[in-house]
């Protein structure tokens, strides 16, 4: 500054000098005194000795200047502490650790802001992880899994059924020389275990000889079935679950050996399978499957669960190739029930994930873009931060700090955020790991081991560490390549790097714009389509009804007709109880919850001859005369099943309006004929026309469906339908009991009130929707925290530019448009990259879009003024703050 001037300062500003340096150290007071005394003389000497306007901003420079000055030697000080500091203890980490922790004291809001940040993004791709790991990436329960095979047939029409014959899989296992222990699993089934004189059901896998071995399954207790048990006549014998083991006989080593009796007929206890084993569903007993008298007549039922396991040295290309060549043998030996026969082989793993790996994937990639937000916003904190840090960076430069060991600092700064952060994500990822289990559906496998274990723990410690120590080293080197000097001068003008800071910032903020602009549309798409699907009419109401299944049968295992029918009459005498209907096969029933046979058969009408092998197939379900009132359908044509439709009577049935629709077009069923293949060569006559039922839930179609009177056609597996006028759960027990009273020796498998079942197929596509939901509401809010950070620190840094544009006569309005301006630019650019990487993601989308395109033009229109919306509203609050900067206080601001 220039010390000389042909006039002297004003009394009042020297005054003001005089009073303003006692901020200032002791022995730097005169000289900056002199310094500005110069400064303003060298004015009026230029304005020619006259009174300078200006003198008053002169003086706010230099309470500014005297303010950064303050705040330089402060940190020279500090500086110069931490470095004898350093010095005595020999710059270990223990020092460091304590410079890092007072340096996010020093910023509380930062570190909180921080910690919250990475714990979300930590937390929620923790939780997902979990599901991964215990679904995806842990081994299966089985021995050498990846040499498990399943083994189904596929059709002429290259429809892939259940699984094969029992008589199909004896002769290819006598076959091939590429598979071993091919076996096969019957059921499940339900057989009576009589407690306290009343019967219930459980649950039961049939088993042939060589089943357990291809699974390698392993015995907590006892041995395998022996070979002679799987013979016709051998005493009968029986595994028992762990599960059931545990609960039924309160892990008694000494039932090993016992006999239980099962269906009235007493059965060895041999062993006890270890946990885990659920294949091909959780049962609580396994018996032995001998070879049957029937098998050959039902070599076409490919119902029965097929497994095998591949031989040593063998390919799966070289098994496809040979039952590729025994399908063409058993075709040619058996044509009339292995017409068009193939059998198709697929991996245990692949079999068991079924559709669930794809949309799991998908999922984990979602949060794995949540995971990159919090990053961002991780990195845009500390790039803000370290722009404020400029100075103290270049004061530990000029004192001789070295580049690697501000780095170091800045490592450790950041692994104290990675362990804080760290523990808030575990926290977070036991919340998300009991939400998921809430919302997850029952098929997926092994769901019940979700948990956060060591692996699971190890990944969020991996995922906290990459996200604290990119985003605080990258700052710490950007800053570490500026020149001291350059640094220290821009401090003392309150300047900082925020120019070069901003740039990097503005490309993060639109990454992060852009990946929840990502997220929300795929969520949105997904949403619409459960929207679509539930604009579906069933075709009957679940609400108010409750379904009981029950086997009833005599020791031939003959149907008990009989006793269904008084337990219908004894149904309708309870109170509450509005309707009461059997039926054999129920809507919405999934083998998990309730059994459902799916029986079908081929038929003809009128008088074409019944086709055994190539002919239409339909639906087959049984009903009784009160079906059609307990579930709500609709007669639309002739009549429902009367109480006079017995077994002696004229065999009659009904039909859906799928099935009239495309067997008679415009004409109407009622009077025609109909021979099924059951039947022989017997005629029914059609005498109704029932409501189409979406049997499998919203997304399945009506399909042809033929219902016969089950006093024609008898079951020994029913299921009764109660409506009720109360809630349906308060009658379980009193609707248990009452059948129970009609006999105590038939057995209840379940009692499940509609609604559940319903509910479970809803899990099943909720799950997807409401977890990539979560995670694109939790990306957008990072998003918009992003913005609003960028904003802040905008501002921030042009407080003084926008306090002279105030002074100067700017409108409120002039200068939030000119902040939001540059948002909607940064936004603009974001939602531009948003919508590319949206048309190529939500491909990925389509096999779980029902009804809706993956591009609906709705869906991405509405979602991106969302995220637009979103950006501006982040962007208001910091902007209207600008706009009410005081110029008085912008033109002192030193930083």
């Amino acid at each position: 500054m220039n010390g000389s001037g042909a006039t002297g300062c004003s009394p009042w500003a020297r005054a003001f000098l005089a009073v303003v340096s006692h901020i200032l150290p002791r022995e730097s007071r005169s000289d900056w005194i002199d310094a500005w005394k110069g400064e303003i003389e060298a004015a009026k000497a230029r304005d020619g000795g006259q009174p300078v306007p200006g003198e008053l901003a002169l003086l706010r420079g230099a309470w500014s200047d005297a303010l950064a000055s303050r705040r330089l030697a402060r940190e020279l000080a500090d500086a110069r502490g931490e470095t004898a500091l350093a010095a005595r203890h020999s710059g270990g980490l223990a020092f460091e650790l304590r410079i890092a922790i007072r340096a996010l004291l020093a910023r509380p809001g930062f570190a909180l802001v921080a910690v919250a940040t990475l714990g979300l993004g930590v937390g929620t791709s923790t939780a997902m992880f979990s599901v991964i790991n215990a679904v995806l990436l842990r081994p299966l329960p089985y021995a050498e899994a990846d040499r498990v095979v399943v083994l189904r047939q596929v059709d002429a029409d290259g429809s892939v059924l259940p699984g094969l014959s029992a008589a199909n899989l004896r002769d290819l296992g006598a076959e091939a020389r590429t598979l071993r222990h091919a076996a096969l699993a019957d059921g499940i089934h339900g057989l009576k275990l009589l407690e306290d004189g009343r019967a219930s059901s459980l649950r039961a896998w049939l088993v042939s000889d060589g089943f357990l071995e291809a699974l390698g399954a392993r015995m907590a207790l006892g041995r395998a079935f022996r070979p002679d048990q799987y013979q016709l006549g051998s005493e009968y014998a029986v595994i028992l679950s762990q599960s059931t083991w545990e609960t039924r006989f309160g892990r008694d080593a000494s039932v090993i050996g016992r006999d239980i009796v099962l269906d009235g007929v007493p059965h060895v206890v041999v062993g006890v399978l270890e946990a885990g084993f659920d294949y091909p569903a959780a049962a609580e007993v396994y018996t032995p499957r001998p070879e049957q008298t029937w098998d050959e007549a039902q070599r076409g039922s490919a119902t029965m669960d097929a497994i095998a396991r591949v031989s040593p040295g063998a390919s799966l290309e070289q098994v496809r190739a040979e039952l590729e060549r025994i399908a063409a043998d058993l075709e040619a030996t058996h044509p009339e029930a292995n017409r068009g026969l193939d059998i198709e082989v697929t991996p245990l793993d692949e079999h068991l994930l079924g559709d669930a790996r794809s949309p799991l994937l998908l999922l984990f990639g979602a949060v794995g873009l949540v995971l990159l937000v919090s990053a961002a916003n991780l990195a845009g904190l500390q790039l803000a931060r370290s722009a404020s840090r400029s100075r103290e960076y270049a004061v530990r430069l000029a004192l001789g700090a070295t580049s690697g060991r501000l780095v170091r600092l800045a490592a450790v700064e950041s692994a104290v955020l990675a362990v804080v952060g760290g523990m808030a994500g575990v926290g977070i990822a036991h919340l998300g790991v009991r939400l998921i289990g809430t919302l997850a559906p029952n098929h997926l496998p092994r769901f019940d081991e979700l948990g956060v274990d060591v692996s699971v723990l190890g990944f969020a410690v991996l995922a906290s560490t990459i996200c604290a120590l990119v985003a605080g080293i990258t700052p710490a080197l950007r800053a570490t390549r500026v020149e001291p000097h350059v640094a220290l001068s821009e401090g003392s003008r309150g300047s900082t790097q925020g120019s070069r800071t901003l740039g990097l910032r503005d490309r993060l903020v639109i990454g992060e714009i852009a990946v929840a602009l990502v997220l929300a549309i795929g969520a949105g798409l997904l949403l619409r389509s459960s929207d679509r699907l539930l604009d579906n009419a069933l075709g009957f109401d679940p609400e108010g009804r409750l379904a009981l299944q029950v086997w009833a049968y005599d020791e031939a295992h003959r149907p008990q007709l009989d006793y269904f029918e008084r337990g219908v009459d004894r149904l309708r005498t309870l109170p509450g109880v509005e309707a009461v209907g059997l039926t054999s096969d129920l809507p919405l029933a999934n083998n998990e919850l309730l059994l459902t046979p799916g029986r079908r058969t081929r038929f003809s009408i009128g008088s074409d001859p019944l086709d055994r092998v190539g002919g239409p197939e339909s639906a087959l379900v049984g009903i009784d005369p009160g079906y059609v009132a307990a579930m709500g359908l609709s007669v639309f044509d002739g009549r429902t099943v009367a109480a006079s439709d017995r077994g002696e009577t004229a065999p009659v049935a009904l039909v859906n309006r799928a099935f009239a629709r495309r067997h008679f077009a415009d004409r109407s069923p009622v009077g025609a004929r109909v021979t099924l293949e059951r039947d022989g060569q017997l005629s029914r006559e059609i005498v109704g026309v029932l409501s189409d039922v979406r049997r499998h839930g919203y997304e399945s179609e009506p399909a042809p469906e033929i219902y016969v009177p089950l006093a024609q056609v008898p079951s020994n597996g029913l299921v009764f339908v109660v409506k009720a006028g109360v809630a349906p759960g308060s009658l379980s027990a009193s609707v248990r009991d009452a059948l129970w009273s009609v006999d105590p020796g038939q057995a209840i498998w379940a009692n499940r009130p509609m609604t559940e079942l319903l509910d479970e197929w809803l899990r099943q596509r909720r799950f997807s929707t409401v977890v990539l939901t979560a995670f694109a509401g939790l990306a957008l809010l990072l998003a918009a925290i992003g913005v609003y950070g960028l904003v802040s620190f905008s501002v921030q840094q042009r407080v003084s530019e926008l306090g002279i544009r105030r002074a100067l006569g700017g409108r409120t309005a002039s200068i939030v448009g000119l902040v939001l301006g540059r948002v909607a630019v940064l936004a603009g650019t974001g939602i531009l990259i948003g919508l590319g990487g949206s048309v190529l993601v939500t491909r990925l989308l389509r096999g779980m879009l029902y009804g809706i395109s993956p591009f609906d033009p709705l869906t991405f229109a509405a979602l991106t003024a969302v995220v637009a919306s979103a950006s501006v509203l982040a962007a208001a609050l910091p902007a209207t703050r600008a706009a009410r900067v005081d110029p008085m206080v912008a033109l002192t601001h030193s930083e």
